[in-house]
């Protein structure tokens, strides 16, 4: 049995979304966005998982480093946002920075036995699921720019383009 599976990037041509922030309790800012990951997306907390945690306390500044993925399954398409936040923090002071990159994709899959199968999936996806596809590429870039929105502003962060 084959496969196909096409992977759209929301964000082309750039992939990703950066944002830079600088000032007190970075760490903080971090735990933040974990809760508004579930609300924000839609998610139950099975769509959501911290893939890394790192906090290494033996130098000054103390340095940490997180990465999540949010997952909504739309029938053969999985929306998937990779979020990654790396900063640090001073000892003493609770003074720092972090930058958070934001990417997105729909993954679409499609199981097929004989050939005859995958021509007809083909000819279905250039006649109507392709325009399905586009408009959950578009909801996800969408969704991505207002968190990213929701983010900038509730914590006065910077966008940097890139």
């Amino acid at each position: 049995m084959g496969k196909i599976t096409i992977t759209d990037d929301c964000l082309t041509p750039s992939r990703h979304i950066y944002l830079d922030y600088s000032g007190h309790d970075p760490f903080g800012v971090s735990k933040k966005i974990v809760e508004l990951l579930q609300p924000f997306f839609g998610v139950s907390s099975a769509g959501i998982s911290e893939t890394d945690f790192r906090w290494d306390n033996t130098g000054d500044p103390i340095t940490f480093y997180f990465t999540w993925w949010v997952q909504r399954n739309y029938g053969k398409s999985l929306l998937r946002i990779d979020i990654k936040v790396q900063g640090s923090k001073g000892k003493t002071k609770n003074v720092g920075n972090f930058t958070m990159e934001l990417k997105g994709e729909i993954v679409t899959s499609f199981g097929y036995s004989t050939s005859l199968t995958k021509s007809l999936w083909w000819i279905y996806n250039y006649v109507f699921y392709g325009r399905r596809r586009r408009n959950y590429i578009d909801m996800c870039r969408n969704q991505l720019e207002k968190f990213r929105i929701e983010i900038a502003e509730h914590y006065n962060l910077r966008v940097r383009e890139g």
